[in-house]
């Protein structure tokens, strides 16, 4: 990429790795904006959520076929499965040059599409994974996901899909359904916490895990925090964290070096919570960066995310199930349903 200082912007100019052309911006300007510019806040009326609804379409046209090369997702392992899949698809881009091809990446109970269904977690994050890689290589590739009830290694007919022209489907009962962004009507529910328990956060020292302890204390008067980090007490800012915790409000601030990926590392941290203080809430913000481009992102890179997101989330779940919990809560990220560029792996890790 280059950039040249062009009047009161610049010029941009960028090539793949081949030389080739690919970008071209004649002139680009920053400007500052005042704070009066900006629109105001919006209200916790507003109806600012968002879930995902899925729709049945038509009856496919049987007069526009369809010619899909296959990759069927198996089963095992979240990064056993998503490695496959990672592999899979980088070797069909590599291989396909035709650019009308289309690679079809079949799935089973990856997603909540019809009513009953359960969501198996490592399909999901190959749809996580999958829907970065579509958005790097637009009209090339096809999650298709099949009923749970399908058996494994069924033949899926894609003849349903014929004239689909949709990045993502689910098949159920022999309708393909597509999924559209629908807002939820705002409703707020309290959920009581014990303020006397202890309230655990992973990536606690971090900036996510930061801003919500202090609003865990501060509005919902919670007083015993178990903050949780590769660094513990030795992350930037972790005694300042802990002494304006301390002076909000908070009787008992702990901040203790834990891979949550661990899982002997955590069982141990977790046992030595006061009986008098017990678990009441999980809080898994934790979380690490490895962006790259899809072609090159290779199995130990996909595990590195996949290991502080997904596998300590499975730790986390596994070892608080005998506990009286108020709230267990996992942080995700819009990466995972819209398939950020450059992050597959933590939109794997986030699905």
């Amino acid at each position: 990429m280059a950039v040249h200082a062009q009047g009161d912007g610049v010029r941009v100019q960028a090539a793949d790795g081949a030389g080739r052309p690919v970008l071209a911006v004649a002139s680009l300007v920053s400007r500052e904006v005042a704070a009066d510019q900006l629109s105001p806040a919006g209200t916790p009326d507003d109806d600012a959520l968002f879930t995902i609804e899925w729709k049945t379409l038509p009856p496919a046209d049987p007069s526009a076929p369809e010619d899909f090369s296959t990759l069927l997702v198996g089963g095992g392992p979240v990064e056993q499965v998503t490695g496959e899949v990672l592999r899979g698809v980088q070797e069909w881009l590599e291989a396909e040059e035709t650019p009308a091809a289309r690679l079809a990446v079949v799935t089973r109970g990856a997603v909540l599409a019809g009513p009953g269904d359960s969501v198996d977690p490592v399909g999901a994050a190959v749809w996580g994974l999958v829907r970065s890689a579509q958005s790097e290589h637009p009209d090339r590739i096809v999650l298709v996901d099949t009923d749970p009830t399908t058996a494994v290694g069924d033949e899926v007919d894609l003849g349903l899909l014929a004239g689909v022209d949709e990045p993502q489907v689910a098949v159920r009962e022999g309708q393909v359904l597509v999924p559209r962004l629908a807002r939820i009507a705002s409703a707020t529910r309290s959920v009581p916490v014990d303020r006397d328990g202890t309230v655990l956060i992973t990536g606690g020292t971090g900036t996510l895990g930061g801003l919500l302890a202090r609003h865990l204390v501060v509005g919902h008067g919670i007083r015993r925090l178990l903050l949780l980090s590769r660094q513990g007490p030795d992350a930037p800012g972790a005694a300042d964290l802990a002494a304006e915790l301390s002076s909000l409000g908070a009787v008992d601030v702990r901040i203790v070096a834990c891979d949550a990926a661990d899982r002997d590392a955590l069982a141990t941290v977790l046992a030595d919570i006061p009986r008098n203080a017990p678990l009441t809430g999980v809080v898994h913000a934790a979380g690490v960066l490895d962006d790259g481009v899809f072609t090159a992102l290779t199995q130990e890179r996909l595990n590195t995310v996949l290991r502080a997101k997904a596998t300590a989330a499975a730790n986390l779940d596994e070892l608080t199930r005998g506990a009286d919990l108020d709230l267990f809560v996992l942080y995700s990220s819009a990466s995972a349903t819209f398939g950020t560029p450059g992050q597959a792996n933590y939109a794997a890790a986030n699905a």
